[in-house]
């Protein structure tokens, strides 16, 4: 009998700093101009996980909140794209894939 193993979809489990990095990157493509829902389906996760993150990243100065036509958005400070960008180095170093 065939082994069930590698059957079914694929998919790669991240840890959290693959989806703070995400989450920077959207926000930096989006130049602040995206909301928690848009930002929740563009990196793929949940709404839960996806408010811890960024209050965390708010706290850490990594974004700032904007308020825009009466709707949230986040900007990345100057700190934050640092931290894309050291990101971004360290996994090509390691030989790792862009996200």
């Amino acid at each position: 009998m065939e082994s069930l193993m590698g059957i079914g979809p694929t998919r790669k489990n991240r840890d959290r700093g693959d989806l703070v990095f995400s989450i920077l990157k959207e926000l930096y493509i989006s130049d602040g101009q995206i909301g928690i829902t848009r930002l929740i389906y563009k990196v793929n996760t949940n709404y839960v996980i996806a408010k811890d993150i960024l209050e965390m990243l708010s706290g850490s100065g990594l974004i700032e909140n904007q308020a825009k036509n009466e709707r949230n958005g986040f900007k990345v400070t100057e700190k934050g794209l640092r931290f894309i960008e050291a990101y971004e180095r360290i996994n090509s170093i390691l030989g790792f894939k862009r996200i």
